[in-house]
């Protein structure tokens, strides 16, 4: 049952209903929070309530710079819906606007620190009570999806014109006071030689190969200890309560929604402020502290003998640690220029961020791209999302060729009953096997498909037509299957045991198998492997759990967990060793591509046309070998 508003001057009747914009793409609405409040009832099947809510208006401006007409001040909103069945009423114009909880929370505080019990903070130096104030889910009217669209493609204006941006991480006072204590510590701007906003998105590794040359300084290295010591002597003297309250603070929803990556990239970071519960910290505080907690979990690990390390809590690091690298590549996002919107769109992916509609696993990255003008896509919530998705992929195609597919999978695919060409944008942990973890010279670390070969394609409706060459078919997968305690040694065991019985089977020598574990890649640079990492291998398969592992060991390791978990191996008919996603089976098709830099699984259907099931490492034809040997190329078509 809907909620019924009564006062003396409003009732259930008495709903805001938007007046349309006369140009759309050329006007937005602002936000006026006013301080008188008014008394107001509302009453649905379970409860009747009395209470003052917000009085606020709207203004309508044009945003034509090239007519003259620039935005006035204002401050842009950056936060999480929330529960859109928990929702409380505004007056707005007069009328009765809903909105969420959360919303209606970061109004009270502003008011209350205007009007109430913090008026006297620095808050209302720094963002003045009379300022106007855009919020999307007020000043877009959602039901409009034709004005929806037509505003997102303001994005980009509305943050970068916007005296600040707040970020409003909700109502948090019962640990937001706690986490102050170990921001405040972690906060050692300059100290690591870091710049809070990075050039391009990989200084954080260029940061840790200078940290690890610096390390062999006595003089870096003892200031260094000593920071860390002033650090960690700050923690323990609140029994780690203010770092469980800092974990606490990094896994909240905002910082998984995938808007985030744009209201806060396209803000002036000097000026954007977070507020959460009562507390409020400049974003480079929180950047920083995120970054002071990469460094320390770096420096543990390389110094193994500081006698002060074992102290640390790792496992609270650990946990920490994923967070704070979300929090840096925000800021990497943000001042990376000339990134297209096929770079953002892999690494988006990767962070997991979450959207209400699927279509803005897309869109939320449109404003940060430098193509948006000339990509092809355009906001427009009227679409359907498999429609959405195609786009997206024929703009990938066009851009970066046959990388386009190797994100595809058959699996996600058909969640949505997509295209097996069309990748699943909406789905998480799409990991491809060329995309490098961290982009430093976007190196092709295969190139299966030739290296001067170029990827051909014809699309026609719903189909993909390729050209290329069949290499061979899967005829067994291993039952290695992934789990969420992942062991690399147990794993490596058991696809030892699938190598031996592959060998007895097809009465062929394997040979260099130590490289399919870790699809022949050995650290984040994705360098190809070299023969010494062998022996890593082998320490692995027989370690006894007693012998201290080694440092490639440990490297190794690392590696075989991160394919591990989403990937088992196979053989093929003729013999060959390769690495798969586990909705691969026998029968598939191995195929490689002209130009492409992995071979594909394809699944024949009765029609005789193919679906992409995922993509491959395949030993011994990852560097073109396919191409050079002999073969009929064909095109095939894939739905």
């Amino acid at each position: 049952m809907p909620r019924i508003y009564t006062s003396d001057k409003i009732n259930c009747s008495d709903r805001y209903v938007y007046e349309p914009l006369k140009a759309p793409a050329s006007e937005i609405r602002f936000l006026q929070l006013h301080l008188q409040r008014t008394p107001i009832n509302w009453h649905d099947d379970l409860t009747t309530r009395s209470e003052s809510t917000f009085n606020v208006s709207l203004t309508t401006t044009g945003c034509d710079s090239d007519a003259g007409i620039d935005l006035p001040v204002y401050h842009a909103l950056s936060y999480t819906w929330g529960d859109a069945n928990d929702v409380l009423p505004l007056v707005c114009d007069g009328k009765i606007k809903e909105v969420t909880r959360n919303l209606w929370e970061f109004l009270l505080q502003i008011w209350e620190r205007v009007h109430g019990r913090l008026r006297e903070d620095t808050f209302c130096s720094i963002i003045p009570f009379d300022n106007l104030l855009w919020i999307d889910a007020i000043c877009i009217n959602q039901e409009d999806l034709v004005e929806k669209s037509q505003q997102v493609q303001q994005m980009a204006q509305i943050y970068s014109s916007a005296a600040r941006v707040i970020v409003w991480l909700g109502s948090h006072d019962g640990f937001a006071e706690d986490a102050q204590e170990v921001i405040v510590p972690l906060d050692t701007r300059g100290t690591f030689d870091y710049d809070p906003c990075p050039p391009r998105p990989d200084s954080r590794m260029t940061m840790l190969v200078d940290l690890d040359a610096k390390w062999e300084s006595k003089v870096d290295r003892e200031e260094t200890l000593e920071i860390l010591d002033t650090i960690m002597e700050a923690f323990s003297q609140s029994d780690w309560k203010s770092f469980d309250a800092f974990v606490a603070l990094m896994n909240l929803p905002y910082w998984e929604r995938a808007w985030v990556v744009q209201e806060v990239a396209l803000a002036n970071h000097n000026e954007a402020l977070v507020l959460i519960g009562s507390q409020v910290w400049a974003w480079a505080t929180l950047v920083n502290a995120a970054h002071t907690l990469m460094v320390i979990m770096y420096l543990i690990n390389h110094e193994k003998d500081w006698e002060t390390a074992s102290k640390w809590p790792k496992d609270r690091i650990a946990t920490l640690r994923s967070q704070s690298v979300r929090l840096d590549r925000f800021t990497a996002d943000a001042m990376s220029e000339d990134r297209p919107l096929s770079e953002y769109i892999p690494s988006a992916i990767f962070r997991e961020m979450k959207a209400s509609l699927l279509v803005d696993h897309i869109y939320s990255l449109l404003s940060l791209a430098s193509d948006r003008q000339t990509c092809g896509i355009i906001p427009d919530y009227n679409k359907a999302v498999a429609e959405v998705y195609q786009d997206v992929t024929y703009y990938l195609l066009r851009t970066t060729g046959a990388k386009a597919l190797a994100s595809c999978e058959i699996c996600r695919a058909e969640k949505l009953n997509l295209p097996s060409w069309v990748t699943n944008f909406a789905e998480h942990g799409v990991w491809t096997l060329n995309i490098p973890r961290v982009d430093i010279n976007k190196m092709r670390i295969y190139a299966a498909g030739g290296p001067r070969k170029d990827f051909t394609y014809r699309i026609d409706g719903q189909s993909l037509a390729l050209r290329g060459r069949r290499v061979d078919t899967i005829c067994h997968f291993a039952d290695i299957l992934p789990s969420e305690k992942f062991h690399a040694t147990q794993w490596l065991r058991n696809f030892q045991a699938f190598v031996e019985e592959a060998v007895q089977s097809h009465g062929t020598t394997i040979e260099n198998a130590w490289r399919v574990p870790i699809a022949d890649q050995i650290d984040t640079e994705q360098i190809r492997a070299t023969k010494d990492v062998s022996e890593a291998y082998n320490e692995l398969v027989e370690h006894d759990g007693i012998v201290i592992l080694s440092h490639s060991a440990v490297a190794y390791a690392w590696a075989v967990q991160l394919w591990g978990r989403c990937h088992s191996p196979f053989v093929t008919q003729k013999g060959y060793l390769g690495l798969g996603r586990p909705c691969a089976r026998k029968g598939d098709v191995l195929w490689v591509s002209s130009g492409a830099d992995t071979p594909l699984i394809l699944r024949e259907n009765e029609e005789g046309n193919f679906q992409i099931v995922a993509e491959a490492y395949l030993q011994d034809f990852m560097d073109g070998e396919v191409l050079i040997s002999d073969g009929i190329e064909e095109e095939i078509v894939v739905v």
